[in-house]
């Protein structure tokens, strides 16, 4: 990925077998990757709008994030959930994937 990635994030996702809780299964630690705010008010992206309060991660494209999966920023232990995955961005000259871009919204739960 050619964008700097000054931060870093783990990545949990909640499992379950049948009806059975499992418990957190870590989707990868220390992620190299960058943390933006998505606007001041509203910002539009290809993925759609991103509405006021949301922060976007922007990471290589090889990571299985889902809706829902709970980030946890390693350089001040915020919480986010993953609210929106808007899937690899491309290298528009090689049409390869780039980066992957992940709306989140802050976990106050």
């Amino acid at each position: 990925m050619d964008i700097p990635t000054p931060d870093t994030v783990t990545i949990t996702r909640d499992t379950q077998s049948g009806n059975t809780y499992t418990g957190p299964t870590t989707i990868g630690a220390a992620i190299p990757c960058m943390i933006v705010p998505a606007g001041e008010d509203m910002a539009f992206t290809i993925g759609g709008s991103v509405d006021e309060g949301d922060v976007i991660l922007i990471c290589e494209p090889e990571y299985d994030i889902k809706a829902g999966d709970k980030v946890v920023d390693d350089s001040n232990s915020k919480e986010y959930r993953a609210k929106e995955v808007q899937g690899d961005q491309r290298n528009p000259n090689t049409w390869t994937a780039h980066h992957q871009e992940v709306v989140m919204v802050l976990n106050v739960a």
